[in-house]
């Protein structure tokens, strides 16, 4: 198996685990409102995974030809940023409900995606310049 694949596997359930997880959490908080956002919670979860995966692709492929990785991480993490922006008007301006459980929970997945990002990142590196050596 591959190590995108794996890394792909790992972070399946990761977020098969987060999103129940939030979704307790604010049943404890908030009760019968936290059922407003399950359809959110399950959005929000497919739309960081595959923004995630394509990240971990993009930067696999980039490390393999010697491109300038960091440049590439950097303008990745600057486009995910830039997109939770987007998805967040979106839904305040066509949804408003739980707006602040939304963010909340956007958060969640967005700082889980970025600390995924960090680890597969500094091990393929890692992995490079061992091969390199």
């Amino acid at each position: 198996m591959t190590a995108i694949a794996k890394n792909t596997l790992l972070l399946a359930l990761i977020y098969c685990l987060l999103a129940p997880v939030l979704f307790g959490v604010e049943k404890l908080l908030l009760g019968a409102e936290a059922y407003l956002q399950v359809l959110p919670i399950c959005c929000l979860s497919v739309f960081f995974f595959v923004s995630t995966v394509g990240i971990m692709i993009l930067l696999s492929r980039a490390l393999q030809r010697n491109r300038h990785f960091e440049n590439l991480y950097l303008l990745m993490t600057m486009l995910l940023s830039f997109a939770c922006i987007v998805v967040f008007i979106l839904y305040a301006v066509l949804y408003g409900e739980g707006l602040l459980t939304f963010t909340v929970n956007m958060c969640a997945f967005y700082v889980v995606s970025l600390v995924y990002l960090v680890v597969c990142s500094i091990l393929q590196g890692r992995k490079k310049k061992r091969e390199q050596c």
